[in-house]
């Protein structure tokens, strides 16, 4: 594993082409490019979702509310772009504690994991 920082991007891509299983840009940890298809629901004007992709990092722990003085669990959060059913469109899959989310956007599935515990602590507390 390597680390890379600033415009070291296209080394990582020829690296991981080379046969490293991983590599790391700042926080994210890349284990798979994936593959790019020429389908136009895996790609837009501004983005590329290559089937397979997989990556991870750690972050703040979902639901974790900022107290002063006190530390932040951290958690490992898993991303992963693979085909629908019926391989015409991705599916972005984010798995962090055990539980995993999936949505038809990347934004919705890391909104759905990041505050799904938030909104059972307030659901809790509401009892």
């Amino acid at each position: 594993r390597r680390a890379w920082q600033g415009g070291a991007v296209s080394n990582l891509a020829r690296d991981m082409a080379t046969g490293v299983l991983s590599a790391r840009v700042g926080a994210l940890t890349v284990h798979c490019l994936g593959k790019i298809t020429s389908h136009d629901a895996f790609h837009s004007e501004l983005a590329i979702y290559p089937i397979g992709y997989d990556s991870s990092r750690i972050y703040f722990a979902p639901g974790q509310v900022p107290t002063r003085g006190a530390a932040m669990r951290r958690a490992l959060y898993r991303c992963r772009i693979l085909p629908d059913d019926s391989g015409t469109a991705p599916v972005f899959w984010v798995t962090v504690d055990g539980a995993s989310f999936k949505a038809r956007r990347a934004t919705e599935a890391w909104e759905l994991a990041t505050r799904r515990k938030l909104r059972e602590r307030k659901t809790q507390g509401a009892r």
